[in-house]
């Protein structure tokens, strides 16, 4: 099982914390994939094959075109019934081994990193029931970040390289900025240094990245002004050329993608982007929602257990409950409308129908056969209020059928 004491920040200038190490990912990934064939044969979601559903998700994601027999799918399944992946944890739960070149505190030096062994050039990890390439992901926010954050872009993207897979970053563009601001060190008047916010995002700080207007010329010329007085050596004079010329943007994350896959692709650092605005629908919103109280109580369960393994005493560490009030269960989702506060979505179950509430506002009735027939073009008539996955959501919806190797960051992992 994966130690939670061994991860912490490194404490020392050119260490990183990589665990389990690169050297045991291609097992990882080889073993989740058997057990996606040997071990869960059978279940469905919202009454389809898991295994079609996996491999259509990757299909509309990257553009695949797998042939008889898929990722994940064992060679019965292409007749109808399907496999399933390990559930949240069971991959970690693999390696215990430690690579030599980690130390008791869990850290490396980058150049022990450098040194861990990593599949061949153009070597994949496929056994022979996947036959659609696989998928190693990361993911975060589309905002500014450190280097530690940035660095599991590159890892990703070096060894799904060599290993012959996808590699992918999930945007989380549907969480919601902790500032609307980029807060900068500067220079007072007296020569102290002080701290100065740039105006960044337009809307308010409640709401969702997503929807969000591009950034206007006088305000992208602000950011590098104000960055640059800071950081004159810094790329973000690259970065906002690319802002100024990424073409006809929808929204700020996508202006922000454009000028940030140029910086990325120059540092060896570029992958699949998937929005998770755009990617989250289908078949697995509808299979909770129609199973909510059985899934609401195992979530539950499954926190409890956390806390107790890892003698957390706070209720709502790591994350609160799901609760219910009345004949209303909280979902694991968010709900909102663009540009607005997110809400948390509760459903009430009726015997042909499940009523929807953002909160306390009641805002549709879905009839069960509906979800069931068409998941995606239930969810769309919801217009304007979308559906969007919370933390713990969207790490299950990855793992089960986005990725077969997902890299937390500290956070996340925990």
């Amino acid at each position: 099982m994966l130690r939670f004491d061994l991860l912490h920040a490194p404490r020392e200038d050119g260490q990183v914390l990589i665990e389990p190490a690169v050297s045991t990912w291609r097992g990882l990934i080889e073993d989740h994939v058997r057990a996606h064939s040997a071990t869960h044969e059978g279940l469905l979601m919202a009454g389809v094959p898991l295994g079609t559903v996996r491999r259509q998700t990757r299909q509309r994601l990257f553009g695949l075109e797998p042939s008889a027999g898929s990722v994940g799918e064992s060679p019965a399944e292409s007749g109808g019934r399907a496999s399933s992946p390990p559930g949240i944890g069971q991959v970690e739960r693999r390696a215990a081994g430690r690579d030599p070149a980690l130390r008791r505190d869990g850290s490396c030096t980058s150049e022990e990193a450098g040194r861990m062994p990593a599949p061949q050039e153009g070597q994949t990890v496929q056994p022979t029931t996947a036959l659609a390439p696989l998928v190693i992901a990361c993911g975060h926010q589309p905002e500014f970040i450190h280097p530690g954050v940035w660095a599991k872009n590159v890892v990703v993207h070096h060894v799904a390289r060599a290993a012959g897979t996808h590699g992918a970053i999930l945007v989380v563009d549907n969480d919601a900025p902790r500032s609307t601001g980029l807060t900068v060190p500067a220079i007072d008047a007296e020569g102290y240094i002080t701290a100065r916010v740039i105006p960044l995002l337009n809307g308010v700080a409640a709401a969702a990245y997503e929807g969000r207007s591009p950034l206007e010329p006088a305000a992208i010329e602000a950011l590098q002004r104000g960055v640059g007085s800071a950081a004159s050596d810094s790329v973000i004079g690259e970065y906002c050329r690319g802002l100024a010329t990424a073409a006809h943007p929808r929204d700020f994350v996508e202006q922000h993608l454009a000028a940030r896959a140029g910086i990325d692709r120059t540092l060896g650092a570029d992958l699949h982007e998937l929005r998770v605005s755009r990617a989250f629908d289908g078949p697995f919103v509808a299979d909770v929602l129609l199973n909510l109280e059985r899934f609401a109580r195992d979530y539950n369960a499954s926190l409890a257990a956390y806390r107790h393994e890892q003698r957390v005493r706070g209720v709502d560490r790591p994350l609160p409950d799901l609760k219910r009030d009345g004949d209303r269960i909280e979902a694991p989702f968010w709900i909102y409308q663009p540009l607005q506060q997110r809400r948390r979505l509760w459903v009430a179950g009726r015997h042909e129908t499940v009523v929807l509430h953002a909160d306390a506002q009641a805002i549709a009735e879905v009839a069960r056969r509906d979800l069931l027939r068409d998941p995606t073009g239930a969810l769309a008539g919801l217009s304007p209020w979308v559906v969007r996955p919370r933390s713990l959501t969207l790490t299950l919806w990855a793992r089960l059928l986005v990725c077969d190797l997902f890299v937390h960051g500290i956070g996340g992992a925990k």
